[in-house]
C-alpha cells in the first residue's frame, strides 16, 4: 500500500516577501498619515465653526426671550487660549482681568475645548431683543490655513462661509 502524496510545494512565505510586504505597508502608511491629520484638523475646524454658530443662534433665541441685549465678546489670544462669552454686561467677557459677573455670563468656550483650532479674528456681536445684531463674528483657522468665518449681520442670524473657499461643503465668502 503507498502512503500519502507529499507535497513538493513551498509551504510559508519567505523572509524576503515578508520584507517586501513590510516597506509597502511603510509606504502606505508614510503617505496616509499627513493627509488623515489633515482631515482630523479640517473635522475640528467645522466642529469648532458649528459649535460656535449653534451659540450664537442660542444667544439671538434667548435675547428675544428675556428681552434684553446678549453680548458675545471674547479673546483671541494665541496658542489656543482664545475664548468667547454670552453676557448680560459687554464687560463680562472671558479675557483675562474680566470681571466675575456671577449670574449674567450665560456661556463661555474655551481653546482648550477646541485643540489643533485658532481664532484670527473676533470682533463683538449684541443681539437685540427684536433679533437684529450689530454685526460681528471670528474667523477661525487650522495649522495648514483652512480657514471658516462665523459672520453675523445686521439681521442677526448668524452664518458660516470659507474665506477663499479653503474648506469644502461652505460657500465662498
Amino acid at each position: 500500500m503507498a502512503g500519502p502524496a507529499r507535497s513538493t510545494a513551498p509551504r510559508g512565505v519567505t523572509l524576503l516577501e515578508l520584507s517586501i510586504v513590510l516597506v509597502v505597508l511603510a509606504v502606505l502608511a508614510a503617505v496616509a498619515v499627513p493627509s488623515f491629520s489633515a482631515a482630523m484638523d479640517r473635522g475640528r475646524l467645522k466642529s469648532t465653526a458649528e459649535t460656535l454658530l449653534a451659540d450664537l443662534t442660542e444667544a439671538r433665541l434667548k435675547s428675544a426671550e428675556r428681552g434684553l441685549a446678549l453680548h458675545w465678546t471674547g479673546d483671541a489670544a494665541a496658542a489656543g487660549r482664545w475664548c468667547y462669552a454670552i453676557a448680560t454686561r459687554p464687560d463680562c467677557g472671558c479675557a483675562a482681568g474680566a470681571p466675575a459677573c456671577p449670574g449674567e455670563r450665560l456661556h463661555r468656550v474655551g481653546g482648550e475645548q477646541h485643540p489643533a483650532v485658532a481664532v484670527l479674528e473676533l470682533r463683538a456681536i449684541v443681539f437685540e431683543p427684536e433679533g437684529r445684531a450689530q454685526p460681528g463674528g471670528a474667523t477661525l483657522a487650522t495649522a495648514r490655513s483652512e480657514k471658516l468665518r462665523v459672520d453675523t449681520p445686521s439681521g442677526g442670524r448668524s452664518r458660516i462661509c470659507s474665506p477663499g473657499g479653503s474648506v469644502a461643503g461652505y460657500p465662498a465668502c
